[in-house]
């Protein structure tokens, strides 16, 4: 008889474990050769007007000091999902199969059509809310987990959380400063 926990096999548990070992040693690898994501020059950070409220998606590529105020390096994309996501990637040129469907892989479909930058200044009271920064009891992640601006300036940082680099983040804006940061989860 073979031995589970919650129905789920031992065995199956230890190489999803040791897939998982490897790519996060892979990952670190990778940061340490790479020395990191390079630092933007807190001269070259403009921020962008932006009148009103207003939310959008997009990747933080960097957090930075400049006069006592934070700043966040923000490349903004599009996030798409159902019947939006399919045209997205018909749109884009993508599609694998015209013929038979352009179903994006999970659900979802990104577009980031230029590296283009954005700084916005952080407000001292925004609410971050993460999806995949720390883990409860069972394993899981411990999903929107309200964090201070100190320790997401910690967590972006370190590279145990090297993925926070890589997911997207809705943020809003009001006036062109930052008042929310929201990790968007993705499978």
């Amino acid at each position: 008889m073979m031995s589970s926990v919650n129905g789920i096999p031992n065995e199956y548990k230890q190489t999803n474990l040791s897939r998982l070992s490897l790519i996060l040693l892979g990952a670190l690898t990778w940061i340490i050769i790479s020395g990191c994501v390079p630092r933007l020059s807190t001269e070259t950070l403009v921020p962008v007007e932006t009148p009103g409220k207003v939310e959008i998606m997009g990747f933080i590529k960097d957090l930075d000091e400049k006069a006592g105020s934070v700043y966040i390096s923000f490349d903004q994309a599009e996030w798409f999902d159902g019947p939006q996501a399919e045209k997205a990637i018909r749109e884009d040129g993508l599609c694998a199969d015209p013929e038979h469907g352009c179903e994006p892989p999970n659900g979802f479909y990104i577009r980031n059509q230029d590296d283009e930058m954005d700084a916005f200044p952080v407000s001292e009271q925004v609410v971050i809310v993460m999806q995949t920064l720390s883990h409860i009891p069972d394993g899981s992640y411990n999903s929107d987990e309200r964090i201070d601006l100190d320790r997401f300036r910690q967590a972006f940082r370190c590279a145990c959380t090297s993925h926070l680099r890589l997911v997207p983040y809705w943020i809003t804006l009001d006036n062109g400063v930052v008042m929310t940061i929201r990790e968007q989860y993705v499978p």
